[in-house]
């Protein structure tokens, strides 16, 4: 608790005369703020004995509990429970299992951003027809492969092909999910058979 002063003195002039000086923000206040003051003073006053009143029983707890976790001199520690660890075993990428060099990774990725580049471009162009549009997506598909098959040794890229496709049947996609054309509409059933081409 908190125990007022009592107001100091000090002498203001020569004569000796002494003029009372107040530490007490609350004391050269009006009337009406004055007992606003001392309202929040109390509640201040509250607030900081509930926080001493609780760092001290914080302090309390803690000590008691570190005293009762650690094991007497005579008692034998308790092994701790055996805890089953599920870590998932993380898989190769299926580059590095079909022998690719990083490099080359990237350099088919750019192939295959540039292909869809052109893709996009196609799709955009309001003068082609559908059918003309299905004929240049498919010369760029066909483009895109040949590319990749000078940059991969075909070994390589038909096991990590099998391993992409492995991997996709593994976990499937949704029911709800439809697949996309290269266009943004939505491919039927009869065409994602032959026409699906997968980058």
């Amino acid at each position: 608790m908190l125990v007022s002063r009592p107001p100091l003195t000090k002498p203001v002039s020569a004569r000796g005369t002494e003029r009372e000086i107040s530490f007490s923000p609350c004391e050269n206040k009006t009337r009406r703020s004055k007992g606003m003051c001392k309202r929040r003073h109390g509640m201040l006053r509250k607030l900081v004995e509930t926080c001493s009143l609780l760092l001290c029983a914080g302090a309390v707890f803690a000590q008691t509990s570190a005293s009762s976790a650690q094991p007497s001199a005579g008692a034998e520690p308790t092994p701790a429970p055996a805890v089953r660890a599920r870590r998932q075993v993380r898989q190769a990428p299926c580059w590095a299992e079909a022998g690719m060099a990083p490099q080359m990774v990237n350099d088919r990725w750019k192939i295959e951003d540039q292909g869809k580049a052109r893709i996009s471009a196609v799709c955009s162009d309001s003068s082609l027809s559908p059918a003309q549009r299905h004929d240049k997506i498919q010369q760029i598909h066909a483009e895109t492969d040949q590319e990749v098959a000078r940059l991969i040794p075909s070994k390589q890229l038909q096991a990590f092909n099998a391993c992409q496709a492995q991997r996709d049947q593994a976990r499937p996609k949704p029911a709800s999910e439809k697949e996309l054309g290269p266009c943004g509409g939505v491919v039927g059933a009869s065409t994602s058979g032959g026409d699906a081409h997968n980058h």
